[in-house]
């Protein structure tokens, strides 16, 4: 009956679309079936929420993975700037081990500037790291640094100031006589072991260890030297005792005396005495002392003895060098014909030759400058080459680089050629010997062959006269308006005086040996004393030629020197004792501080 009820309004329920009853009367088996499907759907929720889980891990796998993965990117791409910096560490140490000059970033195989092959094969490592530098640009280097020489003699022992000496004629005396014995004490000293050369002290621009070079000292360089040096100390203290004297009656009148007595040793070295009178313009056959004491010389002429001297050392100079010098050796010949009347060109009078001797100067000059002066010219272009470049334009520079360049062509092109000559010549030596017939054949062969070598050869020959052409213009130029002569000598101003006392005695000296054996130069003049004052000016000038191919000797043997220039081997015997040295001059230096700030000390108390 219940079920039949139920049934009924199970029925109407469905009926009347009430479908909420349904759930109240569900059966057990179907509420068994919802829970377990709300098991099922909790599980799948459950796996869901796993799957959900597993795929977040993975994602953040996947995530730590492209992290890695950059990572590793990264660190390949550290890697390969590593190598390539490796790479070019390579390459820089390649480079390095090629050799390179660091003055003028030349290699071997490329000429310095205004240098050749030879000089750019000639390579010296100038300190203990890692600079090197072709031996040309290493001598430019230096003769353009503050080069200390290191001097072989001992620490100062005794003050050798000239101040202290002032008019104290036993303390000059005694100074001449001290720096005659030290200049002995030098030269003994540089006579054995590492003294026979020149060593100097540098600092290496990279790493600013000390470096020494050294050159070889000539004996006979070093002897002229010291012999100089000991007559310029000589001639310094004989003209200061003079002046130290002349200063009691007068400096003025004291030099005038000494240039007078001067002039007349000159003219009596060079003048014969039936001429010294007429060199004034004096008729009168007697000398000059008997003129002068027969009041025969006007106050003008007797002006004119005291300026001797002064004129013959300006004709030693170079014309151009100073205005004044040009002035006195213009205007100074003129002057003896102040009290004649007219000036006339009569070969026995002894005036004319003075004229003569302003206008030999500069022929002179001409000579030297296109013969001697070429020379050195040619030593300052290989040692100093920026000398020569200081003194010209850009634009010649420009021109002196390009015909280099083309000239280092030029010989590389014949050097291929004559390789090229060398290697037929070889293969055809190995060829089977063959009949005389097709040695003939092969000879007229040769020709054909041989015309494209001749025509580049010729070329060639042709392209480097014309860059000579324009070399020995350049050449010409630059010796016709520098001096180069100086460049390569010290210039002492006590020696030149002496020398000048000392010019017209050696004139007369070759004249009298020499010029007197050769029988054309017997009978020059009119008379017996004429031609004996023609020759003594022959001999004068033949004297400055002597002295120019002198000092062309000397000089040639310090270029030779100068081109075995080397550097000190670190930590050798000659290095140690180098450094010993150096070590000594800065001990005296302190030294010498130290007594300058006692001294001033004791000044104060």
């Amino acid at each position: 009956m219940n079920n039949e009820t139920s049934l009924e309004s199970f029925i109407d329920s469905i009926i009347e679309g009430d479908i909420s009853n349904t759930k109240e009367i569900e059966s057990p088996e179907d509420q068994e079936e919802e829970k377990q499907e709300e098991e099922e759907e909790k599980e799948e929720e459950e796996e869901e929420k796993e799957e959900e889980e597993e795929e977040k891990e993975e994602e953040e796998e996947e995530e730590e993975e492209e992290e890695e993965e950059e990572e590793e990117e990264e660190e390949e791409e550290e890697e390969e700037e590593e190598e390539e910096e490796e790479k070019k560490n390579d390459d820089d140490n390649d480079e390095a081990e090629q050799l390179k000059c660091w003055i003028c970033l030349c290699g071997d195989d490329e000429p310095p500037p205004m240098g050749t092959l030879a000089d750019a094969k000639d390579f010296v490592k100038v300190c203990s790291c890692s600079l090197k530098a072709h031996r040309r640009c290493l001598m430019d280097w230096i003769s353009e640094s503050d080069v200390k020489f290191l001097k072989y003699n001992q620490l100062p022992e005794t003050n050798n100031n000239n101040d202290d000496n002032a008019g104290n004629d036993a303390g000059i005396i005694e100074s001449l006589v001290r720096n005659i014995v030290n200049l002995r004490r030098s030269f003994i000293f540089n006579t054995g072991g590492y003294r026979n050369s020149l060593t100097f002290d540098l600092k290496c621009p990279q790493c600013q260890n000390s470096i020494f070079a050294s050159i070889p000292s000539n004996p006979m360089v070093n002897t002229v030297s010291i012999t100089k040096g000991i007559l310029s100390t000589m001639g310094k203290y004989g003209l200061f005792t003079t002046g130290v004297v002349s200063a009691v009656a007068g400096v003025a009148f004291s030099g005038g005396l000494f240039l007078s007595k001067i002039s007349m040793d000159m003219i009596r070295c060079v003048v014969p005495t039936s001429l010294q009178s007429r060199l004034f313009g004096i008729d009168y056959n007697g000398s000059l002392d008997a003129a002068f004491d027969r009041n025969l010389l006007k106050p003008s002429t007797m002006m004119l003895i005291p300026l001797l001297p002064v004129y013959i050392r300006s004709l030693r100079s170079t014309p151009g060098s100073s205005a004044i010098s040009d002035t006195l050796v213009n205007i100074f010949p003129f002057l003896f014909y102040v009290d004649s009347p007219s000036m006339s060109l009569n070969l026995r009078d002894p005036r004319l030759w003075v004229v003569a001797a302003s206008s030999l100067r500069v022929v002179y000059n001409w000579v030297f400058r296109f013969t001697i002066n070429r020379v050195y010219y040619r030593w300052v272009r290989s040692l100093r080459p920026c000398f020569i470049a200081d003194k010209i334009s850009i634009d010649e520079l420009r021109q002196i680089e390009s015909d280099n360049q083309e000239m280092l062509k030029l010989e590389l092109e014949e050097e291929e050629q004559i390789q090229l000559a060398e290697t037929k010549i070889s293969d055809t030596s190995l060829e089977i010997p063959e009949s005389f017939i097709q040695k003939i054949k092969r000879f007229f062969a040769s020709w054909f062959t041989r015309k494209p070598e001749s025509k580049i050869m010729t070329r060639n020959k042709i392209a480097k006269g014309k860059l000579r052409e324009r070399q020995r213009a350049r050449e010409n130029k630059a010796v016709s308006n520098n001096d180069y002569s100086g460049l390569f000598k010290q210039k002492y101003f006590f020696l030149s005086m002496l020398t000048t006392y000392w010019w017209p005695i050696g004139g007369r000296m070759i004249s009298d040996h020499l010029l007197l054996k050769i029988p054309f130069l017997r009978n020059l003049g009119t008379s017996p004393d004429h031609s004996d004052f023609i020759r003594h000016l022959i001999g004068c000038v033949a004297m400055i030629f002597v002295k120019d191919l002198a000092n062309l000797f000397l000089t040639w043997l310090k270029i030779r020197d100068l081109r075995k220039l080397k550097i000190v081997e670190h930590m050798s015997d000659e290095w140690k004792l180098a450094m010993v040295y150096k070590l000594q001059q800065m001990i005296g230096a302190k030294q010498e501080f130290y007594d300058d700030i006692e001294r001033i000390i004791d000044e104060e108390n």
